[in-house]
């Protein structure tokens, strides 16, 4: 009994020093898991991070590429209403032109009737005002040829601005002198 007790007291003994030495194994082999595991979490935080900074600039890019999609389609809409308000403006300046010259024709042909029946044109321009007519024809002419003078400058202003992204960009020296 008392071999029997003994051996098993060894044998009890035997294993605890494994376990022990096991469980030393085993807290090395942990802290080895533990640093390899935050290595690891290292590595994907900083890919994370990477990661997130290349969505920034890819999100900026994007916007950049709208804005500049926008400025396209507002250049694209600028030569169409520069092209749209430059036809019908060919056709009101012809006639007015055409107008003016026939207004002259009448004042013209008027001045003529004076000459010739000197009452009866008394008459009638009295009656129709045709003094103030003939001079307020002329301004409206003259007005009329004025907004069509700023809608061409506007119509060209338009059309520049569409086609500034196709303009070349010129060098310019800075240290060059102005005054030469």
């Amino acid at each position: 009994r008392l071999f029997s007790s003994i051996t098993a007291s060894l044998r009890a003994y035997e294993h605890l020093i494994q376990l022990d030495k096991m469980a030393k194994e085993l807290s090395i082999f942990n802290e080895n898991l533990e640093a390899k595991v935050a290595k690891r979490t290292k590595q994907l935080e900083q890919a994370n991070a990477d990661l997130r900074n290349t969505l920034n600039e890819l999100e900026e890019t994007k916007q950049q590429l709208i804005h500049s999609e926008k400025l396209a389609s507002i250049g694209q809409l600028a030569a169409g209403v520069a092209h749209e308000i430059t036809t019908p403006l060919g056709y009101v300046s012809s006639n007015i032109e055409s107008l003016a010259e026939h207004i002259d024709d009448v004042k013209l042909a008027w001045s003529d009737f004076e000459k010739n029946s000197s009452e009866l044109a008394t008459q009638l321009s009295n009656k129709h005002d045709l003094e103030f007519i003939f001079d307020d024809t002329n301004t409206i002419i003259e007005s009329v040829e004025n907004g069509l003078k700023r809608i061409r400058v506007i119509s060209k202003d338009l059309g520049h601005f569409s086609q500034m992204e196709k303009l070349p960009i010129a060098n310019v020296d800075v240290n060059e002198d102005s005054d030469t």
